[in-house]
């Protein structure tokens, strides 16, 4: 008839192996190995933002155990932290559905010039979801500059002159 045994004290994300084994006075006999893997949390964590431009930048993250069954992973971004208030957070993007472990990343773009965004990564599946830390990067901008008339014209000098209104980031010279 059928066997079973309750197997316990298993660690998640975890591939076991068994088989079974039978004897009598006649013979013993072990049967074909099977395996299983537990059911896991995914675990993931936010780095730090690349290719910050003046409208956009790549939001970084890493999901270092997929789970099981595998996560989906998103990375939720904007001007605030919203901690790990989903809904509130300007903008959720799914980076990869069904992800297997390794580096994440998604080009951000439409950004507004020297702000400050936040974001971070999350990772759910059927077991539990969690979170990447917040990190934070400002875009750049440009510096605008304008040439105005020369004063103190002689013969032989002028003063050239220009007006910095916005020195941008990172600062001009």
């Amino acid at each position: 008839g059928a066997k079973s045994h309750a197997a316990s004290a298993l660690s998640p994300n975890t591939t076991y192996y068994y088989r079974y084994f039978a004897s009598n006075s006649v013979a013993e006999t072990w049967g074909s190995t099977a395996s299983f893997v537990t059911l896991g949390p995914p675990t993931i964590s936010t780095a730090a933002a690349t290719s910050v431009t003046t409208n956009a930048a790549t939001l970084n993250g890493n999901l270092s155990v997929a789970g099981n069954p595998a996560a989906d992973v998103y990375v939720f971004y904007g001007t605030t932290d919203e901690a790990t208030a989903k809904s509130s957070w300007d903008t959720s993007v799914l980076v990869d559905d069904d992800a297997i472990a390794g580096a994440k990343g998604h080009a951000a773009s439409a950004l507004s010039p020297n702000t400050t965004y936040h974001y971070r990564y999350y990772a759910s599946n059927s077991v539990a979801e969690t979170w990447g830390s917040t990190e934070s990067f400002t875009t750049l901008e440009p510096p605008a500059i304008t040439t105005t008339a020369a004063s103190d014209v002689t013969t032989n000098a002028a003063t050239l002159n220009g007006n910095l209104s916005v020195a941008g980031n990172p600062s001009a010279d």
